[in-house]
């Protein structure tokens, strides 16, 4: 890493500290001077560990902060000062460690569902700053706030990022601090509870019915990567009516399902250390061990219990922190209509002046609305979704909470997609781009770069959405603009899914810019862009949209046929279209379906036109015909109107090729009838 090596000190001395401040989330907290002894810490891990895969880790961390720096453009005098500064910063304005370990659960379940922890490392980066802002120490050592922030949230981004492979020092970082390792929850015991299984005849009400033999497995092994109980997340997925629905749940949802697990222990385990006497520190050691047996509901009911009986007078916080932990029970279990109900009241009880928290509340909350309507393909819990997170933008400003209220803008920016491609509305895709547009400012004004990218590509989305319905060219290609700009970021080697993604955006605009203009020039790298991504696709286990990314490809040999009257371009096109439309490997949108049968359509034609063939044109007219059905159902009124058009054209044709026996009539009826 060249240009880093002269400030190599300061950036292993801030990345000890970063390893520092892990490890005080996921064990007991970190020693004293832990933070500001960072090089030591690194130098100790290589001792015990070996060096290769510290050196490995380190090199991986120091790589990611050095190429968001050189996006940022600022001096390397700066930068060595506050690198030096901050670990002091970070060991005197701690993190406690329930709060780092809930942060480092919800990072790593964001990443397995495919999405990222970013926002996560915000707020935790926030807390810290905040903490240090309030007794003025950053500004009397003479530090940038913004830039303090831009690293600490760099760095704890990266650490999240990389947790697998600092997990596999966990036992060395134990001995670094001379602390005796923790045993597994999962070790073998004699007690009832902890078994897995039912005996025949056998009645449990926490276990509908006995678990299948190899799910028994997938169950201890993600328990025991988790370190939670087994039972817990065994009762977890047999209450679950979506995981009892499959024979063998898959393991996104097993691993999602302990990642929940884990957060509850480190709520309980947080409001433990806040609680120690009374009622309702019985009531939080009860609930735990009912959850490391795996009495889920009894959990919930002596939370709720504890809850209902003290008033919100005399402590406000624990209602809200008990709401919290039955709205996670509840999800755990799949009743995500009571989770969001549960995060309601906590919203509720949440004190006027915190602001953050009750926005961090509500975001929560729409985030369980659009899962369960995801899962049951209902828009209204969609719709109500798009209200709270509107609510949670609210509760902020941008001056005070720029990082939060951005993140919330772009959540419902996305939301607002989904509801578009839904509902076939172009106004859901007007309204997105509303949302999308100012948290790029924000980013851009916070030299956020990866956010910044993420905020420009759902920017891009909306654009497309937007100029592909209303055959708009001038906002297609703002589209093109976005997306090219996101991918000047989203490189394939930092973050491959979204690459390949926002690819696939950019091909199809293009493709849709060289059918609305005629123009030819776009094609190739359209061509060149759906390939890529398509290719990344099929290399590794992905979860991107192939179906679009060939209708798309399809789409562009169409228009490149009609610019180098190549035949074969045609019919590769046909076979891509009609490989799409009947083996999909999801169902296809009215408005999507609409699209590949349309532009199969025209393939048809100009090759039966080419062929003088009756048989390819009456294919065509089919193909066309589905298209108009589509469309009528998507109600896109203009697409429809252009449609019948084509349609007179066509039959025009057919007409001409069988006179004096016109065989064309069907056709114009049907498009008239349409």
């Amino acid at each position: 890493m060249k240009g880093v090596r002269s400030m190599h000190v300061e950036f292993v001395e801030f990345v000890g500290a970063g390893i520092a401040l892990w490890a005080s989330g996921v064990a007991d907290e970190a020693p004293a001077d832990a933070n500001i002894q960072g090089t030591d810490l690194v130098r100790r891990l290589a001792m015990v560990a070996g060096a290769e895969p510290v050196e490995r880790l380190v090199d991986r961390l120091v790589r990611d902060l050095w190429q968001e720096w050189k996006q940022s453009k600022r001096s390397r005098a700066v930068l060595a000062t506050h690198l030096a500064a901050l670990p002091g910063i970070m060991d005197t304005y701690r993190l406690p460690a329930g709060q780092f370990m809930v942060g480092l659960i919800a990072a790593r379940k964001a990443m397995r569902s495919g999405g990222n922890s970013d926002l996560i490392a915000h707020r935790l980066a926030s807390d810290i700053i905040l903490k240090a802002r309030s007794v003025g120490a950053i500004e009397n050592a003479g530090l940038d706030e913004s830039l303090c922030f831009f690293l600490l949230a760099r760095m704890i981004g990266s650490l999240l990022a990389q947790s697998d492979a600092l997990s596999e020092l966990r036992p060395a970082l134990e001995i670094c601090y001379g602390r005796n390792l923790r045993t597994s929850t999962n070790e073998p015991s004699n007690d009832k509870s902890s078994d897995l299984t039912v005996s025949a005849g056998e009645t449990n009400a926490e276990q509908p019915g006995p678990i299948h033999p190899a799910l028994r497995a997938d169950v201890v092994r993600v328990a025991n990567a988790w370190m939670i109980p087994a039972a817990a997340l065994d009762a977890a997925v047999t209450a679950d009516p979506a995981c009892r629905a499959k024979a063998t749940p898959d393991p996104l949802t097993l691993e999602s399902k302990a990642a929940l697990v884990a957060e509850l222990q480190s709520l309980l385990q947080v409001a433990a250390s806040t609680y120690t006497k009374g009622p309702i520190a019985a009531a939080i050691a009860l609930t735990r061990e009912q959850l490391e047996r795996g009495e889920l509901s009894t959990s919930e009911n002596a939370i709720g219990d504890a809850a209902s009986v003290i008033s919100p007078d005399a402590d406000n916080a624990f209602l809200t922190a008990a709401r919290v932990i039955r709205s996670k029970l509840a999800e755990l279990v799949g009743d995500l209509k009571s989770a969001a109900r549960h995060l309601a009241g906590a919203v509720a009880s949440v004190a006027t002046s915190d602001r953050l928290q009750k926005c961090q509340l509500l975001l929560m909350q729409a985030a369980l609305l659009v899962e369960e309507g995801s899962r049951s393909g209902r828009e209204q819990p969609l719709i109500a979704a798009t209200q709270i997170y509107a609510e949670a933008g609210g509760a902020l400003s941008e001056e005070a909470n720029p990082i939060e209220w951005a993140a919330t803008n772009v959540a419902l920016g996305n939301l607002l997609l989904l509801l578009g491609n839904r509902e076939h509305r172009p106004e859901r895709f007007l309204a997105a781009a509303l949302h999308f547009k100012p948290a790029v400012d924000v980013y851009s004004r916070l030299q956020s770069i990866s956010e910044w990218a993420r905020a420009q590509y759902g920017l891009a989305r909306a654009l497309k959405g937007t100029g592909e319905f209303q055959g708009d060219v001038v906002t297609l290609e703002d589209a093109a603009f976005r997306f090219r700009a996101a991918l000047g970021v989203m490189t394939r080697d930092r973050a491959p899914e979204e690459w390949a993604d926002a690819q696939l955006g950019l091909g199809q605009t293009l493709v849709r810019i060289a059918e609305e203009t005629g123009d030819g020039q776009p094609l190739r790298e359209a061509v060149l862009a759906l390939k890529s991504a398509l290719a990344y696709a099929d290399a590794v286990t992905s979860k991107l949209d192939v179906t679009t990314g060939k209708g798309a490809l399809g789409r562009a040999y169409v228009a490149m046929a009609a610019h180098e009257q190549d035949e074969t371009l045609l019919q590769d096109a046909i076979g891509l279209l009609e490989i799409v439309l009947s083996t999909s490997s999801r169902a296809l949108s009215a408005a999507e379906a609409a699209g590949f049968e349309q532009v199969r359509g025209t393939a048809l034609w100009a090759l039966g036109e080419r062929r003088a063939s009756v048989r390819l044109l009456e294919d065509a007219a089919r193909a066309k015909l589905n298209a108009l059905d589509h469309f009528v159902e998507a109600k896109n009124v203009i697409a429809a109107s252009r449609l019948r058009e084509d349609l007179e054209d066509l039959a025009e044709a057919i007409d001409q090729l069988t006179a004096p026996f016109p065989r064309a009539t069907f056709t114009r009826d049907a498009a008239n009838a349409s």
